[in-house]
């Protein structure tokens, strides 16, 4: 197992100031934002969960790349479900993004399998999926600067 992804810090900071923003949202509240706010906190919370088992991988270990794809596999659960949230009308667009992350992790998670799945080792198929990780979380990280940049 050649890559393993080292973006841990930078998407626990990213996060973290996703939750630090939800849980700070204004005083005219849609009463469909207490459950978003919750819900978004729970995800953020089991990616950060995720991508701290994707940094702890030890790619010289016998079961690194069964975990690394089931890890993948999770990412693309959890945004899968983050992007089915209801959205609140303030917040419209970042379903749309939601969105766009599930579908870039879920990318990288068949890159993953293409890359390790097979006999031999795809290089290709693991920068690409690789990429494709970084892309999704790029996203989430819009996400949490979009709700931060938009008033309620």
């Amino acid at each position: 197992m050649k890559k393993i992804i080292h973006t841990k810090e930078f998407f626990v900071k990213s996060f973290l100031c996703l939750s630090l923003l939800l849980s700070a949202c204004g005083k005219k509240e849609d009463p469909a934002l207490p459950k978003y706010k919750e819900s978004m906190e729970a995800y953020t919370s089991e990616i950060i969960n995720l991508s701290s088992s994707l940094e702890s991988l030890d790619p010289e270990a016998a079961d690194s790349v069964d975990k690394l794809l089931k890890t993948v596999d999770e990412l693309a659960a959890t945004l899968h479900n983050m992007a089915a949230l209801e959205v609140p009308a303030a917040y419209s667009d970042a379903g749309n993004m939601a969105q766009e992350a599930y579908t870039l992790m879920d990318d990288s998670a068949s890159l993953y399998h293409s890359a390790y799945g097979g006999d031999t080792y795809d290089e290709d198929s693991a920068s690409q999926a690789q990429q494709q990780y970084l892309n999704s979380m790029q996203k989430v990280t819009d996400i949490g600067q979009y709700l931060m940049t938009t008033p309620e």
